[in-house]
């Protein structure tokens, strides 16, 4: 169940909000990227820190921004969802 529903999640997180209310130009991007971050009760802050930590030094790693400045593109798209439990998700559009 937990499985189904993280997978809905990422489906949802993935489609765009609507091609009409988009106001800034398409760029062109070699890899779509979703993180699904679990945020709820069972993990704790300090693990809740250190994800996100990880997420930024990762990102931040010469390897990966080798990786992507080798792409044709030299550019991805990267969309981090959080969820803390079992209440219907909003997704917000980033700026």
């Amino acid at each position: 169940m937990l499985r189904a529903t993280l997978c809905a999640l990422l489906v949802v997180a993935a489609t765009p909000l609507g091609a009409q209310e988009q106001k800034q130009p398409q760029t062109d991007v070699a890899l779509a990227l979703v993180l699904a971050v679990d945020a709820s009760g069972s993990v704790s802050d300090d693990r809740f820190e250190l994800q996100k930590q990880g997420y930024a030094a990762a990102f931040r790693h010469r390897q990966v921004l080798n990786s992507i400045r080798s792409l044709a593109t030299q550019s991805i798209a990267v969309t981090m969802m959080q969820w803390t439990g079992p209440e219907p998700a909003r997704l917000r559009p980033s700026a």
